[in-house]
C-alpha cells in the first residue's frame, strides 16, 4: 500500500514538473514569437528605411539604406554605389532565438561582404543578427558569428544625402576620397570644405575670405542656411545629379575634387618644421602600402617624419663578456637632421634601440602652407631592401611627390596632404622632447 501511494506522488511529481517545461518552453517560444513580431511591425512600418553601417572583420565598410516589406522582401541600397539598388529575401530564425537573417542568398551586397571563400579568404561579415533590442526609431542587433553590436537607425529626411556629402568632403571617415574640393564659375574658382563642426560648409573666395553657412539636408540635397555670393551668383542650395554621381550648386555649379586648393589653408608650413612626429593614422591608399611594408619587413618598430628637427647621437662603445654588456664610454652630439620619412628596426643584435642612419635634403617651403621634402630613408642594412620594395616606391612615388604636399591643420590634427594626389595622406602626432638615437660600437 505504502509502496503504490509513493509511485502515485511519484508519478504526480513527473506529471507536474513536466507540464512546468512545457509550459516554459511555450512561454520562451511566445516570447520569441512576440520579439520578432515586434521587430518585424516595426522595420516594415518605417516610410523612410533603414540605415545600416557594416563592416567586416577584413576592414571593408559601408553603409546600406534598407526599406523593409510585409512579404518579407528588403531593398537595398549600397552607399558606396548610392544609385545602384538591390533587393533579397529577409526572414527570422526562431529554433536558435529572435535572429534576423539577412540576404541568405548570394549575389546582394550584403551576402557577398559575408561571403567565405577557399583558403579562410573573403570578407566574412555577418548575415545573421541576434535582436537585442527594439525601439520606434533604433534596432539594436549583434552579429551571431563575429559577435559586434550592429544597429540599424531609421532614416531622417536628407540622410541618404547626407552620407553622399560627408563620405566626399569628411576625410576623417576614410572613403578614399580627394582631401580638397572647390567651385568654378564664370572663370572664378573657390575653395569648399565641410566646416569642424561637420553641420555646415566653408566657402573660401578669395586668400584669406571665408565664409560660412550652416547646412539642412532635404530630400534632393542641402539648403544654406545662409546664401552664399559667389562670382556674382547667390549659392543657396546643393541637389544631387543622379547621371554625375556629384553636388550641384544651385542645380548649376559643379562640386568639384582637387589635388591643391586654390588659396592658402594658412601659415602651416612654419608652423610644423622643426620638429619630429609620429604618423597617427593614414588615408586608406597610404595605409595599404604601409601594412604591406609592415608585412614585408616584420622587424619594422614604428614610422617616424623628421621636417627639419634636431637630433642627438649618441655613441656608445661597450665590450660583451658572456652574457655581459660592459659599457667603456659614450658621447652625444646634437646636428639637424633633415630627413622626411624614416623607417625604424628593430635592432637585431638588441644592443641599440635603432641602427640606422640619418641622411636627406633640407625641406623646400613652396607657400605658407605648402612644402617639398624628400623620401629619403634612414641608413642601415635594410635600406637597400626597402627600396626595392612595391609599396615602399608607392609611397614614394605618389606621397613624396615633386609637387610637394600642403599642410592643414583641422580637429587638433596636422595633415600632409599629397599635391600629387590629395587622396594620399597622412595625419601626424608631435613627439615631445629631441629625437635620439643610439649607436653601438662593440669592441673585442
Amino acid at each position: 500500500m505504502k509502496k503504490n501511494i509513493l509511485y502515485s506522488l511519484l508519478l504526480a511529481i513527473l506529471l507536474i514538473t513536466g507540464c512546468k517545461n512545457e509550459d516554459e518552453v511555450d512561454s520562451a517560444t511566445g516570447r520569441y514569437e512576440a520579439w520578432i513580431a515586434q521587430c518585424k511591425t516595426t522595420l516594415v512600418g518605417s516610410q523612410t528605411g533603414w540605415r545600416f553601417d557594416y563592416d567586416t572583420p577584413t576592414g571593408k565598410k559601408t553603409t546600406f539604406l534598407l526599406n523593409f516589406y510585409e512579404n518579407n522582401w528588403v531593398k537595398i541600397i549600397d552607399m558606396n554605389n548610392s544609385d545602384v539598388q538591390d533587393s533579397c529575401m529577409y526572414s527570422f530564425n526562431r529554433a536558435q532565438g529572435p535572429i534576423l537573417v539577412l540576404c541568405s542568398t548570394g549575389g546582394t551586397p550584403i551576402s557577398d561582404l559575408a561571403a567565405y571563400k577557399s583558403g579562410n579568404t573573403g570578407d566574412r561579415g555577418d548575415i545573421e543578427f541576434i535582436i537585442l533590442d527594439i525601439k520606434p526609431d533604433t534596432i539594436l542587433l549583434k552579429g551571431r558569428k563575429n559577435q559586434d553590436l550592429r544597429t540599424f537607425t531609421e532614416i531622417i529626411v536628407g540622410e541618404r544625402h547626407r552620407i553622399n556629402f560627408t563620405r566626399e568632403m569628411d576625410v576623417d571617415l576614410r572613403y578614399g576620397r580627394n582631401f580638397f574640393h572647390i567651385l568654378r564659375y564664370n572663370g572664378n574658382v573657390a575653395d569648399i570644405a565641410l566646416g569642424e563642426d561637420k553641420e555646415s560648409i566653408d566657402l573660401t573666395l578669395s586668400e584669406g575670405n571665408t565664409v560660412n553657412s550652416k547646412i539642412t539636408y532635404t530630400e534632393t540635397g542641402f539648403n544654406l542656411n545662409t546664401p552664399l555670393n559667389f562670382a556674382g551668383e547667390m549659392i543657396t542650395n546643393f541637389v544631387w545629379n543622379v547621371s554625375t554621381k556629384g553636388f550641384l550648386a544651385n542645380g548649376l555649379i559643379k562640386l568639384e575634387s582637387t589635388n591643391i586648393p586654390q588659396y592658402s589653408v594658412g601659415e602651416t608650413a612654419g608652423e610644423v618644421i622643426g620638429n619630429c612626429y609620429d604618423i597617427d593614422v593614414y588615408s586608406l591608399s597610404v595605409e595599404n602600402w604601409i601594412w604591406a611594408v609592415e608585412r614585408a619587413f616584420p622587424n619594422l618598430k614604428r614610422h617616424e617624419i623628421y621636417l627639419d628637427t634636431k637630433v642627438l647621437i649618441e655613441t656608445r662603445t661597450v665590450k660583451v663578456e658572456k652574457a655581459d654588456t660592459i659599457l667603456i664610454s659614450s658621447s652625444e652630439q646634437e646636428f639637424d637632421a633633415y630627413i622626411s620619412n624614416s623607417y625604424i628596426f628593430k635592432e637585431p643584435k638588441a644592443t641599440a634601440e635603432n641602427w640606422n642612419n640619418f641622411r636627406g635634403s633640407q625641406i623646400e617651403t613652396l607657400r605658407s602652407d605648402r612644402m617639398r621634402m624628400t623620401a629619403s630613408m634612414r641608413e642601415g642594412n635594410e635600406v637597400s631592401a626597402l627600396n626595392v620594395n612595391a609599396s615602399v616606391r608607392n609611397i614614394n612615388g605618389s606621397f613624396y611627390h615633386t609637387s610637394g604636399h600642403t599642410i592643414v591643420m583641422r580637429n587638433n590634427r596636422i595633415y600632409l596632404v599629397s599635391s600629387a594626389d590629395s587622396k594620399n595622406w597622412i595625419a601626424l602626432k608631435k613627439r615631445d622632447g629631441i629625437a635620439k638615437q643610439i649607436i653601438v660600437h662593440i669592441v673585442p
